[in-house]
């Protein structure tokens, strides 16, 4: 448990230096301090609600003395292609003033240049548009490896399936100027 909120900290620590909001009990209309509050909300599949990612980065805003308010959209295995073509994503972009929104991609599909290119960046350049359109700034939650890799499809262990979904995640932030949470990159550092 301590390992991963190491990881958890050190992943989202950029994104904590922007944060005064308020707690997850109570939202930014709720709050009567003067402190602002911020709010982020997490757009991704099972790597994004299990665990109940926002809730805990809720949590660790809080313990900074930072409030911020979370919202979740995740289905289990959700692409961003899926995001995209389903309403309740611009419902919910339009549903709050959201300061941040954090797009997490399927597991795989970072992983292989052609799947990528046929599906992840096209929907991820649709996702960021929505997002800016809403006044927000977007994020990309750079996602993990598998714990063996995926040995049939050339990736023999972690590292070599990290290497390729952190370099997937990396050109279309940089092609779009998104700022990446280096998740899978913290873990790799945790387990070398």
């Amino acid at each position: 448990m301590r390992i991963f909120f190491r990881v958890f900290i050190s992943s989202f620590l950029f994104i904590t230096l922007f944060l005064t909001g308020c707690s997850q009990k109570i939202t930014c209309d709720q709050n009567n301090t003067e402190e602002s509050c911020l709010r982020v909300l997490f757009i991704g599949n099972s790597y994004t609600y299990v665990n109940d990612l926002p809730a805990e980065f809720s949590k660790l805003a809080a313990s900074g003395h930072h409030l911020v308010e979370t919202g979740m959209l995740a289905q289990g295995g959700w692409t961003f292609e899926e995001h995209v073509s389903d309403s309740s994503t611009t419902t919910t972009l339009g549903s709050s003033k959201w300061d941040f929104v954090v797009l997490q991609e399927q597991s795989e599909i970072p992983a292989f240049e052609q799947s990528r290119v046929a599906s992840m960046y096209p929907a991820a350049r649709q996702l960021v548009n929505l997002v800016r359109s809403a006044d927000a700034k977007p994020i990309f939650f750079l996602t993990w490896a598998h714990q063996e890799g995926m040995p049939d499809y050339g990736y023999p262990d972690y590292a070599s399936m990290q290497t390729q979904i952190t370099s997937g995640y990396r050109t279309i932030g940089n092609q779009l100027a998104v700022p990446i949470a280096p998740v899978g990159e913290a873990w790799a550092e945790v387990i070398r």
